[in-house]
Order: structure tokens, then sequence, then C-alpha cells
């Protein structure tokens, strides 16, 4: 076990200092995330985070959002200037699995943030980035395709 946990641990030191393993992918994109230059909006570098990523508290339960995983979906690019995640559904999910979505969300502040699924149940993530469905965030009781904003408060 420290054998293997040594290896690693060189192997880690050793992409370190090497600027990392595995992704030659480069991208000059100001505050987007995730590197895959085919998944959607501005992919960005690695080293950017998701700004609402977090543990919140919201009228439906709790959710957790990472750069990688939106409550369960896989975040295939996000782009915090334009507060846009494409999501993957998983494999299994019981709706609309391995599809692609759109969310939006308003500025976090210190109070949390609201989020709107802008589309849902798509093909691609090219199809979800395209997609001409909108929400207003100036209208968080109905600006969400008629429904309500979902609102997230830290816990």
């Amino acid at each position: 076990m420290l054998r293997m946990t040594f290896t690693w641990m060189m192997v880690a030191t050793l992409c370190l200092a090497t600027a990392g393993c595995g992704d030659d992918t480069e991208s000059d994109d100001e505050g987007s995330g995730r590197g895959d230059p085919d998944a959607g909006p501005d992919s960005g570098s690695a080293e950017d985070a998701l700004e609402v990523a977090g543990d919140w508290t919201g009228e439906f339960g709790d959710e957790s959002i990472a750069d990688d995983d939106w409550n369960g979906a896989e975040i295939v690019a996000f782009d915090n200037d334009d507060n846009v995640a494409i999501t993957r559904n998983a494999d299994d999910a019981d709706f609309d699995p391995g599809k692609f979505n759109k969310n939006v969300w308003t500025e976090p502040t210190d109070d949390g943030f609201h989020y709107c699924t802008v589309d849902f149940g798509l093909d691609s993530a090219a199809e979800a980035e395209a997609t001409n469905k909108t929400a207003d965030d100036e209208d968080l009781e109905e600006g969400c395709g008629g429904f309500p904003w979902t609102q997230l408060m830290p816990q």
C-alpha cells in the first residue's frame, strides 16, 4: 500500500513539474471552465472555477455543485461571464439519461443565487449551447419558462 501511494505521489509530482498530464488543450477564454474543446461554450482552462460551486439548500432540498458536476449531472462546459453551464445527465438518470441541458444563473451573492434550466433533454452539448430558449432574470417568479427560478442558499 505504501509503495503504491509513493508511486502515485511521484506520478503527481512529475505531472505538476511538467505543467500537467494528459491534457494538451489550451484556451485563451477568460471566465470559463472545463478543458473539453468540443464541449460547448468557451470550455476554458482547468484553473478557472465555477463561481456557483458549493453546497446549497433550496426549497427542493440540498444541492451540490462542483466544477464538473451539477447535482449529479456532469458539467461539460461552463462560462462564468455569461452565467451558463451545459450539463449531461448520467446514463442511468431517471429522466433524459445521457441527454444535455442548459442551466443559467443569476450573479451569486452572500445570500446565494437563482438558476433556471432553460432547455433540457437535448442530444448534444452543441445543441444545448445553441438553444434559442432563454430565461428572464428580472422575473424570478415566472421567468423560467413560465415557472419560478430555483433559489439556492448557502448551507
